[in-house]
């Protein structure tokens, strides 16, 4: 009998084996055929198969005298293949999305490669120069994508990015992290309604899941609507390094490229994902010191504890408790806040009728001086 058993759970995991092959091997590139003919031109230059290939964008902020440009980083296969795309630090207190690009680019071998990857490590130069979250005009640029040639600065930046690169891409992961003293957990923010979008979740592995339309304006919105799969990853907070967030998101994109099938290495894809289809901040309503001892990844009940807040003319303590069960993708750091303060992004599952009431903005804080214009 136990010979039996052994026996049973052998083919068993055979079996399981043989089906993540293939479905590996049937899994179809995120390019379709047409990437596998047309040549890979970016800013009106050809690049070379095999190559790996630094050029320089100029987003039209800075004096013509003066060169103040962005690196953009790509590597070619020497097989054709699709093309991936990378963005990071559209805000300027972002930084862990640098660091992702560049240990994807350090793995990656031309040699072995079948299309291409393109990244643009720091997006918005202007505020990552300043140490500042926004352009100089006080705009948050991820609102005003696709852009306008003649607009504002933020909507000339935004249309330079997306026609000079964007365009040219197959899928697109836009690199992110919390803002303002709030750190994420590693996470895929994307609209699941959308079923362009399924390629790179099944190939994305090891993430949590959430479901977001996202905001007007934003990169991966602007992409989506013009055919372009796109998602936002977000790891850590600002000004702040994420050394195991930045790991798991780095082997979660070569796991994506290998899904595309731009690298060949075998790699298991992971059939269960955790996916939430909505999330909410959850904000105080005293003022104080803000004071948790969760931490980001954290699961929570309904009326479960997410911090106190302590009075510290009155010494008064108020609790802030969770409105339902689910899972902290997002948390503030310890500190001194006002009422509305956002201390909390929970992932959490409701009835897909009742989506469209919840407001799933994914940033806590409105952007500064967005105004809307024709």
């Amino acid at each position: 009998m136990k010979s039996l058993m052994i026996k049973r759970c052998r083919l068993k995991n055979i079996l399981m084996l043989a089906t993540i092959v293939i479905s590996s091997l049937l899994s179809i590139p995120l390019s379709a055929e047409e990437s596998e003919s047309k040549p890979l031109i970016i800013m009106d230059n050809e690049i070379p198969r095999g190559s790996y290939t630094t050029l320089s964008w100029n987003s039209g902020q800075n004096f013509q005298s003066i060169d103040w440009n962005t690196p953009v980083l790509i590597k070619t296969g020497v097989n054709p293949g699709p093309t991936l795309c990378m963005t990071s630090t559209i805000h300027g207190d972002e930084i862990n999305g640098i660091e992702i690009i560049r240990r994807v680019f350090k793995t990656l071998d031309v040699q072995q490669m079948h299309g291409n990857v393109i990244g643009v490590p720091i997006v918005n130069l202007d505020g990552f120069l300043r140490s500042a979250r926004y352009l100089s005009d006080r705009s948050d640029l991820n609102r005003f994508f696709p852009g306008q040639e003649n607009g504002s600065t933020a909507q000339r930046v935004a249309y330079s990015l997306f026609n000079d690169i964007i365009v040219r891409c197959d899928a697109l992961l836009d690199l992110h992290t919390g803002s303002l003293h709030r750190v994420n957990m590693p996470q895929v923010r994307a609209n699941l309604k959308l079923a362009s979008i399924k390629g790179i979740i099944d190939g994305l592995s090891d993430l949590t899941i959430i479901h977001s339309k996202g905001n007007p304006g934003m990169l991966r919105n602007a992409a989506n609507d013009i055919g372009i799969p796109a998602v936002t990853l977000e790891v850590g907070g600002p000004f702040l390094f994420d050394k195991e967030g930045v790991e798991a998101t780095t082997d979660s994109i070569l796991n994506l490229i290998a899904y595309m099938k731009i690298t060949r290495k075998f790699t298991f894809f992971p059939q269960t994902k955790a996916t939430f289809n909505t999330s909410t901040w959850v904000r105080s309503d005293f003022a104080g010191i803000y004071i948790s001892d969760l931490k980001v990844g954290a699961t929570v009940s309904k009326g479960d504890i997410i911090g106190r807040v302590a009075d510290p003319i009155s010494n008064r303590e108020d609790v802030i408790a969770s409105p339902f069960a689910g899972k902290i993708i997002g948390l503030a750091s310890d500190q001194f806040i006002h009422t509305g303060f956002a201390v909390a992004h929970v992932a959490y599952q409701i009835d897909e009728k009742d989506i469209e009431k919840i407001d799933d903005s994914e940033d806590p804080v409105p952007a500064l001086d967005v105004v809307a214009e024709n």
